[in-house]
């Protein structure tokens, strides 16, 4: 009966670890939308501040995201729009929904002429 528990014992200690971290994150989630047009943006970044841990939109704009528990601050960005920065607060195992409605930025999207010679 020892030899049982002490096989089981490594493995109940390691699961219970990993439930502890996992219990210690949230999960924030939305879509990323055009400011004018409402329409979706797929393949649009949503990362957390400050790390390199991140999402990309699917094709539909959405995006889920595993976060640590407390106040995270997110930014979203797609090329030719201006980023976007939203803080909110997570709490442990709790899903919180987050949407971004991001402006195209015209600066971006000025006209360039280029001219050969030759």
């Amino acid at each position: 009966m020892t030899k049982i528990i002490r096989k089981i014992l490594p493995l109940l200690l390691t699961l219970l670890s990993i439930s502890a971290v996992y219990a210690q994150s949230g999960t924030v989630t939305g879509v990323v939308r055009d400011r004018q047009t409402g329409e979706t943006l797929p393949g649009a970044n949503v990362i957390i501040q400050g790390t390199t841990m991140g999402a990309m939109t699917d094709i539909n704009g959405r995006y889920t995201l595993v976060v640590p528990a407390g106040e995270v601050t997110l930014v979203s960005t797609f090329i030719g729009y201006t980023s976007q920065t939203q803080t909110i607060t997570v709490g442990a195992g709790q899903t919180v929904t987050l949407n971004f409605r991001l402006a195209e930025d015209i600066a971006l999207l000025q006209e360039f002429v280029l001219i050969g010679y030759g």
